[in-house]
């Protein structure tokens, strides 16, 4: 029986059409698998341009955030942050000095006291002058607190702003560093533009955010076809168990992701063989299959804290 349905499928796998190459990218964190489709046959020389050209971008940005010139950049924002503070603070403090009126920094915030000759004074001596003269300063520090107040109620907003300046050179950095290594990819893949995006994206988000995992941007091979005038794939499946059928994600020794596809995604578009006894003999293997045929999707198995999309399924299971 096994011979003649071998013979069979042999027979009727070039008159079906060939299936598209699947391929996963992971998220800056590796937390996250998107799937994504590609022509037959590129699959595979696609993962591996892919991981070539990620490791030139992490070292092209790696010297480019060494460099004096990026040192430089962050400081002349930071420089500038704190005299646009500065000057507001002085156009407060003149504003006062004008009443006779000081306004002193103190570990706690800032205070507002009457001066007299250039100098603070005392609470002892204030509460000696008139009574007309203390109602004076009084309404004028009244006058000024609510300046004050307004001043400290935009630091929380000079601040955001201040991050988000941060936040728009450190990614530009990113960008300028990387995108050369994966635009060089979009000539030579011009159907892989969606899966080259979200590996850029990938690179970008983990350089601006520090992370220095090897996940980021890491192309998996869910399905690829030896080359490009492979058939549909016919696979014969001995490992019925869930992960034998789905697959499975863990790491190699490097930290980085892997996965090793299951038969259902070997066999997507093609056809995928089982002999009834071992799905008997495994009742969960059983119900994964029956679930990828009744949705019509199906996706690896994967550890806590890893998340990994479906990919559209289909197959004739014989």
């Amino acid at each position: 029986r096994r011979t003649a349905v071998q013979y069979c499928v042999m027979q009727a796998q070039p008159s079906r059409v060939r299936p598209f190459d699947w391929v996963y990218v992971a998220s800056h964190d590796g937390s996250r698998l998107t799937p994504h489709r590609l022509p037959h046959g590129q699959g595979a020389m696609f993962a591996t341009e892919v991981r070539a050209a990620a490791e030139r971008a992490r070292g092209s940005h790696q010297r480019l955030s060494a460099s004096d010139d990026y040192r430089l950049g962050l400081e002349i924002i930071d420089e500038e942050y704190r005299q646009r503070a500065s000057k507001m603070l002085d156009v407060l403090k003149r504003r006062a000095e004008e009443q006779n009126i000081a306004l002193v920094k103190t570990p706690e915030g800032f205070v507002l006291a009457p001066m007299l000759d250039g100098k603070v004074v005392r609470n002892d001596v204030f509460r000696a002058l008139p009574e007309a003269m203390q109602r004076e300063v009084e309404a004028k520090i009244s006058s000024l607190e609510s300046d004050l107040k307004t001043f400290l109620e935009l630091l929380p907003e000079e601040d955001s702003a201040q991050n988000t300046r941060i936040e728009a050179f450190i990614r530009d950095a990113a960008v300028r560093a990387i995108r050369p290594h994966t635009d060089a990819l979009r000539a030579a893949f011009p159907e892989g533009a969606a899966v080259l995006d979200a590996v850029h994206e990938a690179l970008v988000t983990a350089a601006c955010t520090r992370f220095t995992g090897a996940a980021a941007g890491q192309v998996l091979i869910a399905q690829a076809s030896g080359d490009f005038s492979a058939a549909a794939p016919a696979i014969f499946a001995h490992d019925v168990s869930p992960s034998g059928l789905c697959g499975e994600i863990g790491e190699d020794a490097n930290g980085r992701l892997k996965l090793k596809p299951g038969a259902l995604m070997q066999a997507n578009g093609g056809y995928l063989v089982i002999e009834a006894w071992r799905l008997a003999a495994d009742p969960q293997g059983w119900a994964v299959l029956a679930r990828a045929l009744e949705l019509g999707h199906v996706s690896p198995l994967a550890p806590s804290g890893i998340e990994a999309d479906a990919i559209a399924f289909s197959a004739r299971i014989i």
